[in-house]
C-alpha cells in the first residue's frame, strides 16, 4: 500500500477542471479605441489543441485575442496564442456579480505572464497559476 500512495503522491498534477471557453474574439485599434471584433466559431482552447502553430485568420491590426472563459487559470496550449504573436485576454465569466476578472497572458522580456487587469487571485489560483505558467514556457521553448 505504501509504495502504491508513494506513486500517487510524485505523479505530476493532472487538469482536473475543465475549462469552458466561449467565442473568442479580436481586439482591434480602431478610431483610438480598441473594438472587439468576434471571430465566429474560434476557440482558442480548440485551436490549440490541434498539432502544430495556431492558425486563425484575424482582422488586420489585430493586437490581441480574447477569450471568455470558465477559469482565469491559463490552458495547457495558450503558450501557442503567444508563439503567434498575441496575448490573450481571458475573461473569467460566471464568477460572483460584481467580481468580474481579466488576466493577460502574455509574453514579456522572454517569460510568459498573467497580468491581472482586473481583480485578484486567490491563493490557491496563485499556486495553480505558478505550475501553469511554468508549464507554458517550458511548452514555448519546444
Amino acid at each position: 500500500m505504501l509504495p502504491a500512495l508513494i506513486a500517487l503522491l510524485i505523479q505530476p498534477p493532472t487538469e482536473s477542471v475543465t475549462i469552458r471557453e466561449g467565442e473568442c474574439y479580436a481586439m482591434v485599434p480602431r478610431d483610438g479605441q480598441i473594438v472587439s471584433t468576434r471571430i465566429p466559431d474560434f476557440h482558442v482552447i480548440e485551436a490549440t489543441a490541434r498539432d502544430g502553430p495556431l492558425v486563425v485568420n484575424l482582422p488586420e491590426g489585430t493586437g490581441a485575442i480574447a477569450c471568455p472563459r470558465s477559469s482565469i487559470i491559463p490552458a495547457p496550449n495558450d503558450w501557442k496564442v503567444l508563439a503567434a504573436g498575441y496575448p490573450l485576454m481571458i475573461m473569467e465569466t460566471g464568477g460572483p456579480p460584481g467580481n468580474h476578472r481579466v488576466g493577460a497572458l502574455e509574453a514579456s522580456q522572454g517569460q510568459v505572464r498573467l497580468r491581472m487587469v482586473a481583480g485578484d487571485l486567490t491563493e490557491s489560483e496563485t499556486q495553480q497559476l505558478r505550475t501553469r505558467l511554468n508549464q507554458l514556457q517550458e511548452s514555448g521553448r519546444d
